[in-house]
């Protein structure tokens, strides 16, 4: 299960009225569903932290996952910030969705967890389509050029695995995917 608090904008920090959203992800097996509803952030002011209580209120944190059904057992800390830029498409004869997301950058905010190298940055990028079936439509066909591995990805993942990784370690800031062995 992932809890996210998610933001958008062009800042690290979310700006004054900037709409948030609280969302829960899960996954049993190859099932997953997300529950989402939006949330009033605690807006630090320029240049400084977010007050004692987060970006977010526990209680309004604890409330709405509560609602979701959620059964909350312990503590909840922050883990890890990531951000990124999309790019959104709309594929107009079947209304396929896609987005590019790239510029992927982390940080580790939880203590004891990782390297603590400041801002990592993924390699690439990470294609998401999304639509009724996984079939490409013909207009889309150049895409196979691109000799991608069309599976799940998590950024979430991708990133916490590349901060417990050692500094240097090869592909540790590769997404997941196929890679050339040519080389």
């Amino acid at each position: 299960d992932k809890i996210r608090l998610r933001w958008y904008g062009d800042s690290v920090w979310p700006e004054a009225d900037c709409p948030a959203y609280l969302e829960l992800k899960m996954r049993r097996g190859f099932e997953g569903s997300k529950k989402r509803v939006e949330a009033k952030l605690n807006t630090p002011q320029p240049g400084r932290l977010p007050d004692s209580d987060g970006l977010i209120s526990r209680k309004l944190l604890y409330d709405t996952l509560g609602d979701f059904g959620w059964d909350i057992n312990a503590p909840l800390y922050p883990v890890i910030s990531i951000s990124y830029w999309r790019y959104r498409f709309i594929e107009v004869s079947s209304g396929l969705s896609l987005a590019l997301d790239c510029h992927i950058r982390s940080t580790v905010v939880a203590a004891g967890l990782g390297y603590k190298e400041h801002n990592l940055e993924m390699e690439g990028g990470v294609l998401e389509i999304k639509g009724r079936d996984m079939e490409l439509p013909s207009s889309l066909n150049p895409l196979r050029i691109l000799d991608i591995d069309w599976s799940r990805f998590s950024k979430y993942a991708a990133c916490l695995e590349a901060h417990q990784q050692e500094p240097g370690s090869q592909s540790r800031l590769l997404p997941s995917g196929l890679l050339d062995q040519s080389e």
